[in-house]
């Protein structure tokens, strides 16, 4: 999926305010992308909620808990750093340095084209917000479906809260599934491979793989709340936004937004790409 990065070549749209925006990803239907996406996520559920292939999942489940959680009687000072790890202001640092790899993966377009690619930012921003809440309401209110932690359903199971009470480390939950910690981290990263930029992408995946561990080695959540719920959730969601006309039309709105904040963003430009 490749992206055109030059001003001069790149399609402009007038805004709803009537500055031009350059047109990053084509406004129209990408229906490949979009029924592509809906597949792998309806095959992924059904791997899931079926036997015997949901047997499979469970073993992962049950094979990766204990390995990462049962790590934890390395000593004092591996639990402290997982236990910092579950920190929730910790939680805030993904978000830096998902950020950090943004604005270092535009650093080198035209002007026109960062504040684009900001609108996009915000955009998928949008889509988190609006989605979990939906997705959570459907699952918890209305199918009413509970799962709990490991940490809550596997015998000898060891709890950072307990092993180093000093630190307020999330360990558990009684409904787990989907991972919204892990739907926003996939969600965000999903947006650099739609966008085409392929180095951004593998390291945003890398480290939302990075930060997804730490709920894993606590027992906070399965391996399928992230690898099935939160990959499904990512897959509907920003096919919806990136493979239909929604991103151009959100973004058209968004731009006169971001322009406003143009003196504020992060003025670097050391040349073409």
């Amino acid at each position: 999926m490749s992206v055109d990065t030059s001003i001069r070549s790149t399609p402009l749209a007038p805004t709803a305010r009537g500055l031009a925006m350059p047109i990053v990803l084509s406004p129209l239907w990408r229906w490949p992308q979009l029924i592509g996406c809906h597949l792998a996520a309806l095959i992924l559920a059904a791997t899931w909620l079926c036997s015997p292939t949901r047997a499979l999942w469970d073993r992962l489940d049950i094979l990766l808990f204990r390995m990462l959680n049962g790590s934890l009687d390395f000593g004092h000072g591996w639990q402290l750093f997982w236990a910092y790890a579950n920190w929730r202001p910790v939680d805030g640092l993904a978000a830096v340095v998902l950020l950090l790899v943004f604005i270092h993966s535009i650093r080198r377009d035209e002007r026109m084209l960062q504040l684009a690619l900001w609108s996009y930012l915000l955009l998928i921003g949008l889509c988190v917000i609006i989605v979990k809440p939906i997705t959570l309401l459907l699952l918890h209110d209305t199918l009413e479906y509970y799962r709990p932690s490991p940490t809550l359903m596997v015998d000898a199971s060891l709890r950072l809260s307990a092993l180093v009470p000093t630190v307020s480390a999330k360990d558990a939950s009684p409904w787990c599934f989907p991972s919204d910690h892990g739907f926003v981290l996939l969600t965000f990263t999903s947006m650099y491979w739609y966008l085409g930029r392929r180095r951004a992408a593998v390291t945003a995946s890398f480290i939302a793989l990075l930060f997804t561990l730490p709920r894993m080695v606590s027992g906070a959540h399965w391996a399928t709340d992230t690898l099935v719920g939160g990959a499904v959730m990512t897959l509907v969601a920003t096919s919806w936004v990136f493979a239909t006309p929604l991103h151009h039309h959100v973004a058209r709105l968004c731009f006169p937004l971001v322009r406003r904040f143009d003196a504020v963003l992060p003025p670097w430009q050391t040349g073409p790409p």
